[in-house]
């Protein structure tokens, strides 16, 4: 049209033109933006539901004073993985029982270790002793034993009284 030396005629096709690309661009943000609020609604709503199903799977978590409903909240508050993906609190309560499983495990593993000491403690207090038999008494008094004999009876009467202790 500029060619042909119609400026008014191109001009009036440029600001259509320009209209027509105005339009375009309102058209696509509010389609983007309606899928955003598509995206957040159905996201909300499989957020709710996998709650929902991990409190029917679980009802402590329903309890605000159980042990892993508070663990399953103070995970969301802190773990903003949680908070995006669509199934967060199920993922959050699992791993809530999974860490309170873990400590309970190590509180047991203490007291089956504790145990086990007391069992071998007592089994030492009842055990027979390993010495070897204690030779005849010796019908001598202790100051008429030579040295050697003084020897071996004191190595017999602790390995006797060591016995006793254990």
């Amino acid at each position: 049209m500029i060619a042909e030396g119609d400026t008014d005629g191109a001009t009036e096709q440029i600001d259509l033109a320009e209209k027509a690309e105005q339009a375009a661009q309102q058209v696509w943000q509010t389609e983007v933006q309606q899928h955003q609020s598509e995206s957040r609604k159905k996201f909300e709503s499989d957020w709710k539901s996998g709650m929902e199903q991990a409190i029917r799977n679980n009802p402590e978590l329903a309890n605000p004073d159980n042990p892993i409903s508070q663990r399953t909240s103070k995970l969301l508050g802190q773990e903003p993985v949680f908070s995006i993906l669509s199934n967060g609190f199920s993922a959050a309560s699992n791993y809530a029982a999974t860490e309170l499983k873990a400590e309970s495990a190590s509180e047991w593993q203490a007291r089956a270790e504790k145990a086990e000491a007391e069992v071998a403690r007592l089994n030492g207090l009842t055990s027979v002793s390993r010495s070897s038999p204690s030779s005849r008494p010796s019908a001598k008094s202790f100051e008429e034993m030579n040295p050697e004999e003084m020897r071996d009876h004191l190595k017999r009467r602790t390995e006797e009284a060591d016995s006793l202790l254990t």
